[in-house]
C-alpha cells in the first residue's frame, strides 16, 4: 500500500511491505515494516518535525497562564495560575485563550465583549464563562 505522503516524500512504494496491526487499550494502530535506510531516516525526520511542532505548539499555548503569572492578582501564585491554565486547556481553544489572556491586562476589554452584541462576541463569552466556572470550581482554594 502505497500511501500519499509517501508519494509526497518520494519514498518508493514499489516494494510489498507486510502491514502489522497492534491493539493497545481498544486502539488500533498500523505498523507498516520498510526495510531502506534512507527511508527509516526520512521516516525519522519527518516524526522529529512533527513532535517539534507539538513541542513548540504546547509552550506557546500558555498564554492564559503568563498573563495570570504577570497580573497584579496572580504574581507569584505559580499554583493558582497553573490551575487556572489547566481549566482554559480544558474549555478553550488556543485563540480563545489568547483572546482572555487579554484580559488579564486590559480588564476594560472583557466588559466590552461582554456587553457585545455580535454573534462571534457572544459565542465567544459563553465559552469565557464555562472556563470561568471551571477555574472557579477547581482553583478555588488554591
Amino acid at each position: 500500500m502505497c500511501t500519499q505522503s509517501r508519494k509526497l516524500l518520494g519514498v518508493s512504494c514499489s516494494e510489498a511491505q507486510p502491514v502489522v496491526v497492534l491493539e493497545s487499550g481498544g486502539a488500533r494502530k498500523r505498523l507498516q515494516n520498510s526495510g531502506s535506510a534512507p527511508e527509516k531516516s526520512m521516516r525519522f525526520i519527518f516524526v522529529f518535525i512533527v513532535l517539534l511542532a507539538g513541542a513548540t505548539n504546547s509552550v506557546a499555548a500558555k498564554e492564559v497562564g503568563n498573563a495570570c503569572l504577570s497580573s497584579d492578582r496572580g504574581a507569584g501564585q505559580l499554583s493558582l495560575c497553573s490551575c487556572i491554565q489547566k481549566a482554559a486547556d480544558q474549555t478553550l481553544s488556543r485563540r480563545d485563550q489568547k483572546r482572555a489572556a487579554s484580559f488579564f491586562a486590559d480588564p476594560d476589554l472583557a466588559q466590552t465583549t461582554r456587553r457585545s452584541d455580535t454573534k462571534r462576541d457572544e459565542a465567544f463569552w459563553e465559552r469565557y464563562q464555562a472556563f470561568g466556572d471551571v477555574a472557579r470550581k477547581h482553583c478555588r482554594k488554591r
